[in-house]
């Protein structure tokens, strides 16, 4: 009997890239602190994103390994009393994830600042 081998080609899973709404959608979540995201980590706290964003620690390594070819920027997630549980070490523990990848990112955080130079502007001309 012989056994005949055949090497497979992997596919680079597709990032879907956000619309224009979207995108401006996961800004406003963020700046009413609706999503909590991995930049509002500290660079030692990363390490364990999987205490943050529980599904990832539930990934076997063909999802993990898939959504690591992604090329993910930044982690988010809805928060709420039923996304939210408490964390031992005083971070929040979500039961959903999502990703960006680093284009999209930079979308959302130049929103963000947008915001933010839009308040100080408020303030400024209040005062």
């Amino acid at each position: 009997m012989k056994i005949s081998t055949k090497k497979i080609k992997l596919k680079k899973p597709k990032y879907r890239r956000r619309s224009a709404e979207e995108i401006v959608e996961i800004a406003k979540g963020i700046w009413d602190q609706k999503i909590f995201t991995s930049n509002h980590l500290h660079d030692h706290e990363r390490q364990n994103l999987g205490m943050v964003f529980l599904p990832l620690s539930m990934m076997d390594a063909v999802q993990s390994r898939n959504m690591w070819r992604q090329d993910p920027w930044m982690f988010y997630g809805k928060r709420g009393e039923r996304h939210e549980f408490p964390g031992a070490n005083g971070l929040p523990m979500l039961d959903n994830v999502a990703w960006l990848d680093k284009k999209d990112t930079l979308r959302v955080e130049a929103i963000i600042r947008k915001y933010e130079d839009a308040i100080k502007r408020i303030d400024a001309e209040a005062v």
